[in-house]
C-alpha cells in the first residue's frame, strides 16, 4: 500500500483520505471496507516514518 502511496506526487503533505482518493484514481483497489484502507494506510505511513 506504501507504494502505491508514493506514487501520489506530494503524498507527504495529504490526508489520509485524500491520499486514499488518489490511490483510487490511480487504480489501487481496497480490499477492504474504506474506512479500514483509510486506517491500514495511516499505519504504513506512520511506520515509514519511524524509519
Amino acid at each position: 500500500m506504501l507504494e502505491w502511496a508514493k506514487e501520489i506526487d506530494g503524498y507527504q503533505d495529504m490526508e489520509p483520505v485524500e491520499l486514499m482518493v488518489k490511490m483510487t484514481e490511480i487504480g489501487y483497489e481496497m480490499e477492504v471496507p474504506p474506512q479500514d484502507a483509510v486506517r491500514s494506510l495511516v499505519h504504513e505511513l506512520n511506520k515509514n516514518l519511524r524509519k
